[in-house]
């Protein structure tokens, strides 16, 4: 059986994403980022000040087969990004009045029987072969201001001129001078890359203005798949399936086992699964640890032929992938805080809105499983301070997410006299109070 080729395009974004700042943002191409590539964007948060490095999955995957075009986007499911050895040069050691920041960058290959190999889409640089990264978005954050921009060290192959800003996306043929829509710096990483492996790091970087703190960075990874299981064992057989569901779409995670001999594989992130070594003959497949909601298709018969690859794939009825999210808001200063406006955003980016009752509770029904974002949308007690969670909704379960918040800067009165034992009650001069955690100074004069 010839290895059957995917033209598929592999998105995943690196986010080196700010602390409490306000955030400038730099981008490489014109427009807002596609929201469809964020969903599958791994987001590394990155503190310039202390070098802390956090890996954050996509809010999206793959598996779920969303229209348009996420159809052509890669999650945590197919590949990992791991970025490592993070180093931030002084101001101006390496170009004046900037500094760099530069880290290690490796991807790997999550798929169990496909390799990642150079992508037809978007278009790579005449005769590169390789998987494909380049910084999609870049961005800074810092009280000063400033910006970020990738260095030289995205060298594509390593030879020169490689490297060099290239239209990926093909809206204009080349790149001139000073146009930066859909032209970018890239980095080539090794093809084909097999199932279960990780390449070399490559180090990548950016210049960035001495006011910065933070980096914000989605880097698209792009790559075709090529099918690519093992040569059978001598006169045994092997089978290879997908398992999917046309609500959920792919189902990574299923147990597949085979009768006779109890082989078993399971689907990886485009739900398929491998069998080897099976005695020739009719086998009999079956499968466990479907997801929630799901209906067992029943078993399955195959023909195995010894040195050959039989085919296996399940279609599996599911029901709506969705979940619920209750809970209450609450302060450890005022108690249950009722009429509090709490908003969601699900994994398509549809925002829900509720108020909180009496006791502070809330609640949303048929919310779309997988990452979600709530937060604190309105209503807020003055002196308490806002709120939010990135949480995982489950499908067909329920999640809880209570809600504490700090109110501890709710206002409040001073009152008081001033007097004297010699002259009484003393008029028109001001009493100062100090706001500790601010250093602030009010005064008001005291009356008649």
């Amino acid at each position: 059986m010839s290895p059957r080729l995917s033209k598929l395009f592999l998105m995943a974004g690196l986010a080196l994403l700010p602390a409490c700042e306000s955030e400038l943002l730099t981008a490489p191409r014109s427009g807002s980022p596609d929201p469809a590539v964020l969903a599958l964007a791994f987001r590394i948060d990155i503190n310039v000040e202390t070098g802390e490095v956090r890996v954050v999955n996509p809010i999206g995957s793959v598996a779920e087969g969303r229209p348009g075009l996420a159809f052509s986007l890669m999650g945590a499911e197919v590949v990992g990004l791991t970025v490592s050895n993070v180093v931030r040069s002084p101001v101006g050691q390496f170009v004046p009045n900037k500094r760099t920041i530069k880290f290690d960058l490796a991807l790997t290959n999550r798929l169990s029987v496909t390799d990642l190999v150079t992508p037809t889409f978007p278009i790579p640089p005449a005769g590169v072969q390789g998987v494909i990264a380049f910084p999609y978005t870049v961005g800074a954050s810092g009280v000063a201001g400033g910006k970020a921009t990738p260095d030289t060290t995205w060298n594509g192959t390593g030879l020169l001129p490689s490297g060099r800003p290239h239209n990926f996306f093909n809206d204009l043929a080349t790149c001139p001078a000073g146009v930066t829509s859909d032209c970018y710096r890239w980095e080539a990483f090794v093809s084909p890359l097999a199932p279960g492996v990780t390449t070399a790091a490559q180090r990548v970087g950016f210049t960035v203005d001495p006011g910065v703190t933070s980096v914000q960075v989605y880097v698209v990874v792009a790559a075709d798949l090529l099918d690519h299981p093992p040569v059978p064992l001598p006169g045994k057989g092997a089978v290879l399936g997908v398992v999917s569901s046309p609500v959920l779409g792919l189902l990574a995670g299923v147990t597949v086992t085979a009768a006779p001999g109890g082989a078993t594989g399971v689907t990886d992130g485009l739900g398929k699964y491998l069998l080897t070594g099976l005695d020739a003959g009719t086998a009999t497949l079956t499968l466990s640890g479907l997801p929630a909601g799901c209906t067992d298709p029943g078993p399955q018969s195959v023909a195995v032929v010894a040195g050959g690859l039989a085919t296996g794939d399940f279609t599996v009825a599911c029901g709506p992938p969705v979940g619920s999210v209750t809970g209450t808001v609450t302060s450890l200063e005022l108690g249950p805080l009722p009429g509090v406006g709490v908003g969601i955003f699900d994994l398509n980016f549809q925002f829900s809105f509720a108020l909180t009752a009496a006791n502070g509770s809330y609640a949303f029904q048929d919310v779309l499983s997988g990452a979600a974002h709530v937060f604190i949308a309105s209503g807020l007690p003055q002196g308490c301070d806002p709120e939010a969670r990135d949480v995982t909704v489950p499908i067909a379960g329920a999640l809880v997410v209570d809600i504490t918040l700090d109110c501890s800067q709710v206002p409040g009165t001073v009152t008081g006299t001033v007097t004297s034992p010699q002259l009484g009650p003393v008029a028109g001069h001001d009493v100062e109070y100090v706001v500790v955690a601010t250093n602030v100074v009010v005064a008001t004069p005291t009356d008649a």
